[in-house]
């Protein structure tokens, strides 16, 4: 009733002569679509993100907790070290744990970003591997120490990109978890550290140079046992017995030449995940 007694008012008519006036008048300028620039775009991203954590103190809490825990875990199940023939396996074991902790841990932290349009997470402030570095009684020069903390970082960066591309191309969050799994495995078994690169078989030596968990290992084995002479070897000892790094890294069939590369590599690996799930972003937009 309401309706159809302003349909027969003379309010009506004076709103619809208002607007037939503003479009006679060419009042309303329809303007090409701005974009902003990636800067803006990526600062209130960040504001976003940091809204979020301040919005939820208690799961940023958790997640830092969580981390001293598992820093502090690992380094008691190995500490102190000692540069002897058992030694030597469990620092090559502990080393090989960080990178595979911080590859798995930092993906899963961001494999869910696109289907559920989350911003981006920065991870960064969860890196707490150095407690552990430490405890085990790596190497203690300090050189070899921020070498060590790069190449973790390098190990985030890939498995961040990698998680973005993958999770970009999923078309939810569980396709992305189930593809995670199969994918990465073959990966770090091609890593160089459970099977011998010598061992690889020549069809799957392409996945080798896709596996950012190879580059790192080679790298943190290199920067750990280069130079070290001082590994006890007991009588008791059976068989072969390690003196000295270098035997350690050629054990691994690790080329030392390669080093450098292999940071190399890595950003490397980092550009073009980054590249690849922007192509696949920039597809799905389009389509759309």
């Amino acid at each position: 009733k309401i309706c159809d007694n302003f349909a027969k008012s003379h309010q009506k008519e004076e709103i619809r002569l208002s607007i037939d006036s503003s479009l006679n008048e060419k009042t309303l300028i329809v303007k090409k679509d701005q974009r902003t620039n990636f800067l803006t775009q990526l600062s209130w991203l960040l504001w976003r993100n940091s809204l979020g954590i301040i919005r939820e103190p208690f799961t940023f809490k958790i997640q830092v907790f969580q981390t001293i825990i598992v820093s502090v875990l690992f380094g008691l199940i190995y500490l102190r070290l000692e540069y002897n023939q058992k030694g030597v396996m469990d620092i090559n074991g502990f080393m090989f744990l960080c990178i595979c902790n911080n590859g798995f841990a930092t993906m899963s932290f961001v494999i869910n970003v696109f289907p559920v349009e989350l911003p981006i997470f920065v991870r960064e402030y969860q890196n707490a591997t150095h407690f552990a570095y430490w405890m085990a009684n790596l190497n203690n020069s300090a050189d070899r120490f921020f070498i060590c903390v790069a190449i973790i970082v390098l190990v985030v960066q890939c498995s961040l990109a990698f998680g973005c591309f993958l999770s970009a191309v999923a078309p939810s969050t569980n396709v992305a978890l189930a593809l995670a799994g199969p994918i990465l495995v073959p990966l770090m078994i091609f890593s160089g550290f459970l099977l011998n690169n010598e061992s690889i078989p020549k069809y799957f030596i392409w996945l080798r140079y896709l596996s950012w968990f190879s580059y790192s290992n080679e790298a943190i084995l290199v920067n750990q046992w280069k130079g070290v002479k001082n590994i006890t070897c007991a009588e008791q000892d059976m068989g072969f017995c390690f003196t000295e790094g270098e035997q350690i890294i050629n054990y691994y069939n690790i080329d030392e030449k390669n080093y450098g590369l292999n940071f190399g590599l890595m950003g490397a690996l980092i550009v073009f995940w980054r590249v690849a799930t922007y192509a696949v972003l920039l597809i799905k937009a389009n389509r759309r």
